[in-house]
């Protein structure tokens, strides 16, 4: 059983910096015992700016957070359209 509450912030483009940023603003908002961390797409688009990107992306988030979900609490999807959100919501 899991001993504080841990938050996956998926980030569904291939930027690091970006999940880094992303991880950085999540942590103000959370309170001190929730435990964020960042997980950046190994491959998809570097940017999301067109459906086809978002679309393309939504690969890497289902297998991200199907490979973790067992481990955290919570998972965040950080792109504008949610990429592979409802796929996630259909196997939890």
């Amino acid at each position: 059983m899991r001993s504080s509450p841990q938050i996956l912030l998926i980030n569904p483009n291939t930027s690091r910096d970006t999940t880094d940023t992303m991880v950085a603003i999540a942590r103000t908002c959370v309170p001190a015992d929730v435990a964020v961390q960042g997980a950046t797409a190994s491959r998809g688009p570097s940017v999301i700016t067109t459906a086809q990107a978002l679309a393309a992306a939504a690969a890497a988030v289902i297998e991200i957070g199907l490979r973790s979900a067992s481990e955290v609490s919570g998972i965040v999807v950080g792109a504008f359209g949610d990429p592979g959100l409802e796929a996630l919501r259909e196997n939890r």
